[in-house]
């Protein structure tokens, strides 16, 4: 909560504190008044009553008397405006009242009865005597209820003052909690000051050393200049001597071409012998294959003529069992001369694909001729090119030496630079306290802000 938040709500509260100490205290003082017309109302009627009395037994009765006393009871009991009473709200005065009021009625009976039997005078004193008492106790139990509000108006009193201490007291920690923020908010911002103070000296020796480091790069890249003009005359005599490179790398460009289209023609050939090899390779599987049927032949042969031994053994004169393996074995016989022929046409075939396949290795090898010969040309173009590059290499070493004095150069420049770069860096950090100093006097500022 703000402090002058504080402060408003203490001076409302004290002010409410007042005007209800003051309504109190007024109400408390009207109590009083009423209390004191409401005993002296009771005395009233405590000596009327007697009165009347003395009246009656005298012969000069008083019926207005009469009617005064019981206008002065209702009055006492419910209140009545024009004697400035209020209704009595004390239980044990009211019930005094009621007591009173009805001794009171019997006293009124015993009048009128008086009035006509005078024999009833010792009765009249006895009630006048008892409504006398009675009124008697109303008078003490009203000085009672004026009492209660003595002390009423008395604790009031006790709790304005009570209250009226602790707003003084709150006001005092309010003004020590100013103080203490004050006196805080003071310090950070001296300090704070100090602070923003040392960071613009070194600021300031930042600002100057930077300046040297600028009139050193200046220098520096005059030379920096000078060295690159002579860097530029040393890479023109470059470029006319790589035009003429250009030149004879275009010769030979054309002759290599030429070479490619050689090779290509050399491939193209060579493919078609790889062709008929490939050929050449599935016959000779074909052959194996026949050769493998051949041999599995000859096995059977070989078994079948072991069997007809076995069974011309056997048989002995009789030869049907032989008669049958000789079947066999010429079946035999006709599949493996049938095989022979299939391998003799093989093998003509396979002559004729080794006769082409020499062909085309023939022409294959004058096209390879060609291409020695164009690859011959080939080499004088780049012979012509490779002094024009070592032209060009002796032109690149003058570059490489004025580029390496630039080289030099630009560490300088790269040196000067970097100091540069350190006292920005150094700048950038003592912008960044002078920014966290500037934060901190934002802060107080705004500290004292919500203070006040």
């Amino acid at each position: 909560m703000k402090i002058t938040t504080s402060l408003k709500l203490t001076v409302a509260g004290l002010t409410g504190i007042a005007v209800f100490g003051a309504i109190s205290v007024q109400s408390g003082i009207n109590a009083l008044k009423d209390d004191t017309k409401v005993v002296n109302a009771t005395g009233v009627i405590r000596g009327s009553s007697q009165r009347v009395a003395k009246l009656e037994l005298a012969g000069t009765p008083d019926n207005e008397l009469i009617s005064k006393i019981d206008s002065t009871l209702v009055g006492l009991i419910k209140g009545d405006s024009a004697m400035g009473i209020t209704a009595a709200d004390n239980k044990e005065f009211l019930a005094s009242l009621k007591t009173l009021q009805t001794a009171w009625n019997k006293l009124k009976s015993t009048v009128i009865a008086h009035r006509s039997n005078p024999n009833l005078a010792n009765q009249l004193l006895a009630d006048s005597d008892n409504l006398y008492n009675l009124a008697n106790e109303a008078v003490t139990a009203a000085d009672k209820a004026g009492g209660s509000n003595v002390d009423r108006a008395k604790n009031i009193e006790y709790f304005v003052l009570f209250t009226n201490l602790l707003a003084l007291g709150f006001i005092l920690l309010v003004t020590q909690r100013i103080g203490r923020a004050l006196n805080d908010s003071t310090t950070s911002v001296a300090s704070t000051s100090q602070k923003i103070a040392d960071t613009v000296e070194l600021q300031e020796r930042l600002l100057s050393e930077q300046a040297d480091s600028v009139r050193q790069t200046t220098t520096t890249i005059e030379e920096l200049g000078s060295s690159s003009m002579q860097s530029a005359m040393k890479a023109e005599n470059s470029a006319s001597e790589a035009q003429k490179a250009l030149n004879l790398s275009e010769t030979g460009s054309a002759t290599v071409a030429r070479t490619i289209d050689g090779i290509m023609d050399l491939r193209a050939k060579v493919e078609e012998i790889a062709s008929k090899i490939m050929q050449l390779s599935e016959q000779t599987g074909q052959i194996a294959t026949v050769s493998d049927l051949v041999a599995d032949i000859a096995n059977q042969t070989n078994m079948l003529s072991l069997n007809a031994a076995v069974e011309a053994a056997r048989a002995g004169e009789q030869g049907k069992g032989f008669a049958v393996v000789a079947g066999e074995v010429r079946k035999l016989a006709d599949q493996s001369k049938k095989s022979a022929e299939k391998i003799n046409i093989l093998i003509a075939e396979i002559q004729a694909s080794i006769n082409n396949t020499v062909m085309v290795t023939d022409e294959g090898t004058k096209t390879a001729a060609k291409g020695i010969n164009l690859a011959a040309d080939t080499a004088e173009a780049f012979a012509g090119i490779e002094k024009a590059i070592n032209s060009v290499f002796a032109n690149t070493q003058d570059i490489s030496i004025s580029s390496k004095r630039q080289a030099i150069t630009v560490q300088q420049a790269v040196a000067a630079i970097n100091a540069i770069n350190l006292g920005s860096q150094e700048t950038a950090s003592g912008v960044a306290q002078v920014k966290s100093a500037t934060n901190d006097l934002v802060t107080t500022s705004n500290q004292l802000q919500a203070l006040v």
